[in-house]
């Protein structure tokens, strides 16, 4: 499979190319491996990946605990006034 047509990720739209694309992506992977989401860029894929794991970790009562977790923030030093 060398192209693969627009792809949508609202519920209940595809098309065969990503339907095809995701079967041979399962059916290659692990066996624990039911699906395949597809994403359009970086962004995307990067906020789809927070939001899975939010639902994952919601799922496992872990929520809570994650939630506004940050770093710890650093010790930052005030620079010099210069006159």
């Amino acid at each position: 499979m060398k192209t693969l047509a627009y792809y949508s990720n609202y519920v209940g739209y595809s098309n065969i190319p990503a339907v095809e694309l995701a079967t041979k992506i399962v059916s290659l992977s692990y066996s624990n491996m039911a699906a395949v989401y597809f994403t359009c860029g970086g962004a995307e894929a990067n906020e789809s990946a927070f939001k899975t794991a939010a639902l994952l970790l919601e799922g496992e009562g872990q929520a809570e605990q994650g939630q506004g977790h940050r770093p710890p923030e650093r010790a930052t030093t005030a620079s010099p006034s210069r006159r």
